[in-house]
């Protein structure tokens, strides 16, 4: 993050302004369709350049 970046979350909610240059996902069983079919697209419409996953059901 940039230091451009982090000044303009430092005093903000949960709600960025900015877009992150890197989202990570953590898995939900809730949601496993959602995280690895849906999000990737709507991360990207809004400018993430990476998106990275953690399943812990994958990890043994």
């Amino acid at each position: 993050m940039s230091n451009e970046q982090a000044k303009s979350i430092e005093t903000t909610s949960a709600i960025l302004k900015t877009v992150p240059p890197l989202l990570v996902e953590v898995v939900s069983t809730e949601s496993i369709d959602r995280d690895y079919n849906q999000k990737i697209s709507e991360y990207a419409h809004i400018g993430v350049v990476e998106y990275g996953i953690i399943d812990r059901l994958e990890i043994k």
